[in-house]
């Protein structure tokens, strides 16, 4: 037999509720223009490109989800092409040919991992800064070129599962990607990002502070608020900052 704490498991909730908003706030956008609360994540930089493009900083004008176009910081990308951000279409094509796009990706925009000095380029997964997140439908795709490519698999099918990796940076399975957005980043995406040229900017103390307070109307309930304010993505050097790879 085992005891079992009411309060705490709805605090553990609580929690969780809370970290699957911000999860979902921080992958969209904004509605409309005129909502002026919700933070402008990732897809304010990388953005899509050129229907059909091989691959090119052709990333242009980020978009809100109703489908009107904005500017990042008010700063045009025609006027300051600098801002585009790097695009390819793999136009569902998820084979060997990926390889190509991703490859040239890398190069174009110089991601890779970080070196640290007098060590050799980081392994593992741990505390990375540069990472690829993507859908289940990439992942299954991407250990199959693995396993197609390896004669010697063994026993252990599923030994790339969730290990699979491209120059050493992993991909790592975002469930929000399963679902195409027409305005964000399209069907099946590859999001590349470099966190150092890249992240959330977050309030000073602000950041999930947590206040618990004795509910006064109930001696068996508490109260808890948790404080997160943050304003969106800030982004050093767009062009550095990744790249996406989807679907139009």
């Amino acid at each position: 037999m085992q005891r079992y704490v009411y309060i705490t498991s709805q605090r553990m909730a609580l929690h969780r509720k809370v970290a699957d908003d911000i999860k979902e706030a921080f992958w969209s956008a904004p509605a409309t223009s005129a909502d002026t609360t919700t933070p402008k994540g990732p897809f304010a930089w990388l953005t899509l490109g050129t229907d059909g493009d091989a691959g090119s900083f052709s990333g242009g004008e980020p978009y809100y989800l109703d489908g009107n176009q904005y500017t990042t910081g008010g700063l045009s990308r025609t006027t300051y092409p600098k801002l585009a951000t790097y695009y390819a279409d793999h136009d569902g094509n998820l084979n060997d040919t990926l390889l190509d796009k991703l490859a040239m990706a890398d190069l174009k925009t110089s991601f890779e991992l970080p070196i640290v000095p007098g060590q050799e380029k980081i392994k593992g997964h741990e505390n990375m800064s540069v990472v690829r997140y993507t859908s289940a439908n990439v992942i299954i795709q991407i250990e199959k070129i693995a396993r197609n490519s390896d004669d010697r698999i063994g026993y252990d099918l599923g030994k790339y599962r969730s290990e699979t990796t491209y120059k050493g940076i992993p991909f790592r399975y975002n469930d929000i990607f399963d679902t195409a957005s027409t305005y964000l980043y399209g069907t099946d995406p590859i999001v590349a990002i470099n966190w150092k040229e890249m992240f959330p900017i977050v309030v000073k103390n602000w950041y999930f502070n947590s206040n618990v307070q004795q509910n006064p109307f109930c001696d068996t309930a508490k109260d808890e608020f948790v404080h997160l304010l943050w304003a969106g993505c800030h982004c050093n050097n767009p062009q550095n900052a990744g790249y996406l790879i989807s679907q139009q």
